[in-house]
């Protein structure tokens, strides 16, 4: 009789060609919104974006550079810990970012029908529960399984 062993925790499958395409997709767009997130108070677009957007560019471009910087190390670096760190550091930022966002709230909705400011803050508080979901998750994940 032939035994076959399932993978555990100790194989790992490196990174498929698809996979590491996605990653950099992905930090080819976050270098666009980087540079985008320095151009929208100039372009005046959104409409409803205030001149207080400019307050938060430091902590969008610290999100941004950090999604990028993980998504190089997720390219170069097939390690178990590797995914789970990098997701729990964006995910983090994340928390911060969206705090801020909350705090600032660089939205003005008051030249529209519909005044939307409690459909943002509702959305950027999903955001902040997904993310400290997330920044649980990849705790964990790091702990048990890198």
């Amino acid at each position: 009789m032939t035994s076959t062993l399932a993978p555990g925790p100790a194989t790992r499958r490196p990174p498929t060609t698809a996979a590491r395409f996605g990653f950099a997709v992905s930090i080819v767009v976050n270098l666009v919104l980087l540079w985008a997130a320095y151009q929208l108070l100039d372009w005046g677009w959104p409409g409803f974006l205030t001149a207080d957007f400019e307050r938060l560019l430091p902590l969008v471009t610290a999100s941004l550079v950090v999604s990028i910087a993980a998504n190089v190390a997720y390219l170069l670096w097939d390690r178990r810990w590797v995914r789970p760190l990098g997701d729990l550091v964006i995910a983090a930022v994340g928390v911060v970012v969206t705090v801020r966002f909350l705090d600032v709230f660089p939205f003005d909705f008051a030249g529209y029908a519909t005044d939307w400011s409690w459909l943002a803050r509702t959305v950027l508080a999903v955001g902040l529960v997904g993310a400290a979901i997330s920044v649980i998750v990849n705790g964990v994940k790091l702990l048990t399984d890198g």
